[in-house]
């Protein structure tokens, strides 16, 4: 008897054992699976590797961040600026809702003073140069997004065009989704 009717008749009979030995007969077993140890190892150290990567990236968004709100915070200190200081305090932490409501627009004084403001702002931008992480790459342009933002808020105050009322509800909208962006990287990395 051949091997191809033994297989018929085995196969008649419903035995799995027929189908895989057919299959296998025929050349469509497939190829033998690497061992999977070595495809675990391999994950394993993949998966080593992105993390490091992230953990890397998170550390340098974070000195990137804190440069940037030190330079901010020590030109905002700066006596010259005390004026725009009183028409803007607190950001996003004041519950004084007089700043809000305020109709009042910027001065030549004032203006002049917000042109230097801008200038001296400059360098304090956060650079965040290329990452590879894409959460982190959503993060931080969402983060750069904010910076601008906010500097269009002084230049549309600075030319007259929004009064200081609507530029401190920017101006708290923006801290509002820099901090909801803080977060979301904090969640991403330490989650």
């Amino acid at each position: 008897m051949s091997l191809f009717r033994s297989v018929c008749r085995l196969r008649q009979q419903g035995t799995g054992l027929v189908l895989a030995l057919g299959l296998l007969l025929a050349g469509c077993a497939g190829q033998p699976k690497p061992e999977t140890g070595q495809n675990a190892a391999a994950m394993a150290a993949q998966a080593q590797a992105e993390a490091q990567t992230q953990a890397a990236e998170y550390q340098r968004i974070i000195a990137e961040l804190r440069r940037a709100s030190e330079c901010v915070t020590s030109i905002e200190g700066q006596p010259e600026y005390a004026p725009l200081r009183a028409k803007a305090p607190g950001g996003r932490d004041d519950p004084n809702p007089t700043y809000l409501l305020d109709k009042s627009k910027a001065t030549a004084a004032q203006g002049r003073l917000i042109e230097s403001f801008l200038g001296a702002m400059g360098p304090c931008q956060p650079n965040f140069g290329a990452l590879s992480i894409r959460a982190h790459q959503n993060i931080t342009r969402m983060i750069s997004d904010t910076w601008m933002q906010q500097q269009d808020l002084y230049r549309h105050l600075k030319e007259g065009r929004i009064t200081w009322g609507v530029f401190n509800q920017g101006s708290k909208s923006n801290a509002d989704k820099l901090s909801g962006g803080l977060q979301a990287l904090r969640l991403t990395n330490e989650g």
